[in-house]
């Protein structure tokens, strides 16, 4: 499963009481990663099934009453048991209980690698599927791939409650009539370079009182007197 790497930085104490902790969790066969800003990143891929092709379907929702789902397929055309590439069409598609939800154009591309976006469409029937036990296949020429559905309700609802919307029109899963305010977006830290003054090399001689001082604070910081 792939993993997003959550970035921070130094911010006045004012900041820090208004920020968000974000998380970084697993449900089956799903992953969920909602960062300091309020935005939530879903995942799914293949069941672990040995025989199963390499498929991924990427969800990205802002935080903010208003924020849009997004959609990104990809899947890996390669068979690894004859190692060769299988080809691909021009398009790719993805099937709900073998019902079309119509054709995608690929973009990013390489000779193995593809990836496509959802249209709104795509995205909501599939999110509904994903609710309930639903055969959902990847198919482009050759390839035939299958995305699992197991833990994607666990990880939708997780992902309502973190922002906030429980109870509200904008929840993927326990939908209502709530007016409570969602989870609001925050900015993204930003990173402020320090500049280094003296970017001389120094060189410690064994022996000299520089070298005997950084030896002892390396090893105080190395728990041991050797």
């Amino acid at each position: 499963m792939k993993k997003w790497l959550l970035l921070f930085t130094l911010l006045p104490i004012s900041v820090f009481a208004s920020s968000i902790k974000g998380i970084n969790e697993d449900y089956q066969d799903w992953d969920l990663v909602c960062d300091n800003t309020g935005t939530c990143y879903m995942s799914g891929y293949q069941s672990d099934d040995w025989d199963d092709m390499p498929v991924s379907v990427l969800f990205t929702r802002p935080a903010g009453e208003n924020a849009k789902v997004s959609g990104k397929l990809s899947f890996l055309a390669y068979d690894q048991e004859k190692e060769k590439n299988i080809p691909i069409g021009k398009f790719a598609e993805i099937l709900i209980n073998g019902q079309s939800l119509g054709k995608m154009q690929k973009e990013n591309v390489d000779d193995i690698h593809t990836e496509y976006s959802l249209t709104d469409t795509q995205i909501t029937t599939l999110l509904n599927a994903l609710k309930k036990d639903t055969e959902i296949q990847i198919i482009s020429g050759e390839f035939k791939g299958k995305l699992s559905d197991k833990g994607a309700a666990a990880a939708m609802l997780r992902m309502d409650e973190f922002q906030q919307r429980l109870n509200t029109p904008s929840a993927l899963i326990r939908k209502g009539n709530s007016t409570k305010p969602v989870l609001a977006p925050r900015p993204a830290p930003k990173i402020t370079a320090i500049a280094i003054p003296n970017r001389q090399e120094y060189i410690l001689k064994k022996g000299t009182k520089q070298f005997d001082e950084v030896m002892a604070l390396l090893r105080q910081a190395n728990g041991t007197d050797e």
